[in-house]
Formats: structure tokens, sequence, C-alpha cells
């Protein structure tokens, strides 16, 4: 599955971005309901201000406690978790997405005693743009 948007690491924060289009990041919640998937992403030739650009972004349902977003070092974000954290992540997203206002955003990050959220999770920003 082709999805075209932004995924990007950010050196100077150290959060993971992922901005996309309504339909876009309406596609990448229906994979992170899926489960096990790989979301390809279209190559950007400018990421400015991040300083990376990532190739996708895998997805992996397991039996693990909580959900963890980070950064592999081939390039690919992962998001890995049981699926009620994933299904959590996917509704956010989603509506995200259906509130239709550009600019609109979301932070997605650890702090102690979070519900669902693994304690070595990237912090991740959700644009819609």
């Amino acid at each position: 599955m082709g999805v075209r948007m932004l995924v990007a690491a950010s050196g100077r924060t150290g959060e993971l971005v992922v901005r996309g289009d309504g339909p876009g990041l309406l596609q990448l919640a229906d994979a992170i309901l899926s489960g096990n998937h790989h979301v390809e992403t279209s190559a950007m030739a400018d990421v400015a201000p991040y300083d990376e650009a990532l190739s996708g972004i895998r997805i992996t349902a397991c039996t693990r406690p909580t959900t963890r977003v980070g950064k592999q070092a081939d390039g690919t974000m992962i998001i890995s978790g049981p699926s009620s954290g994933l299904r959590i992540l996917a509704d956010n997203m989603r509506a995200l997405a259906e509130s239709d206002t550009s600019g609109h955003h979301l932070h997605i990050e650890y702090f102690p005693g979070h519900f669902y959220l693994d304690h070595e999770s990237t912090p991740l920003v959700v644009e819609l743009g």
C-alpha cells in the first residue's frame, strides 16, 4: 500500500512526524487497525524542517501490553502493540483526519502511567496538512 505523506524524524527534537491529508491519514488508520502491515510512503525531496525522511511505517500487532512507536535502523517507523492500543491510536488518527482542519495535529507521547503507550516510545506528531 503506497500512501502519499511525509514520514520524518527530527534530530533536533527527537520526534517522529507523520503529515498527510485526510484520505492518507484514514488509510494509515485502517492499516493500523489491520495489525500486521507495511505502509510505503512516497519519497519527499524536501523534509524541512525535519532532518530525515523515513521510507515507511511497519505496523505489528503483538501480545506486549503496551504500544510502542519508534524508528528502526533501516529508516522505517515501527508501530507495535496489542490490538487495543493500536485501536486507540487508529481512532485518534481517524478523528484528526475527519476534522478536515488543515494544520491541526496530535502529539502522541509517553508520560509515566500512560494507559497504552510504552515507556520506550518515541514522541510522535501527526499533522493534517
